[in-house]
């Protein structure tokens, strides 16, 4: 927002594919301090507490997506809104209401089923899904390929929209 404002998301369009790869420098720097994150919170889990997160490779590629879509909502959010206050009132609402459907603030396993289905409609929800999948049977990880392919599925949609929100705010 603060880069359309600026003007410089129209100083960029004025090179040759300047504006994707800016697009897509803020995807990869935004998973990069993501991953720094998870990176962080993994190793003060293990050195403080002695609990080791995750022992699944599967468990990280639902992370990964799930870091994915969430990084393809805040940009989408970022295309659409035109003021840095909606953003800054926004985000913030959206967040812990996804959060709050998404069932991370009670028990996901013995959430009743009608509340679990509408937990599936947030990133949230899918990514629950396949890390609870995974802890009941590690060697069955379908529920969590599942849980990745909806995540990236998200992802998929929403960067592509949102880059083409972002190329038309520029040239109007």
């Amino acid at each position: 927002i603060e880069e359309r404002i600026s003007g410089t998301l129209k100083r960029l369009v004025s090179g040759l594919h300047t504006l994707g790869y800016s697009f897509m420098g803020s995807i990869l720097a935004l998973m990069l301090l993501g991953i720094l994150q998870l990176i962080l919170f993994f190793t003060i889990c293990r050195a403080v507490f002695g609990v080791v997160v995750f022992t699944s490779v599967w468990s990280y590629m639902v992370i990964f997506a799930y870091l994915l879509s969430v990084i393809s909502i805040s940009l989408f959010l970022s295309s659409i809104l035109r003021t840095p206050s909606q953003l800054q009132a926004g985000a913030p609402v959206l967040a812990l209401l996804m959060g709050f459907v998404g069932g991370c603030f009670w028990n996901f396993v013995e959430m009743p089923k009608s509340l679990k289905a509408l937990s599936l409609l947030t990133p949230q929800g899918w990514t629950l899904e396949g890390i609870n999948s995974l802890l009941v049977n590690l060697l069955a990880p379908g529920s969590a390929i599942k849980s990745i392919m909806v995540l990236f599925a998200v992802s998929l949609i929403l960067l592509p929209l949102s880059y083409i929100i972002i190329k038309r705010h520029v040239a109007t």
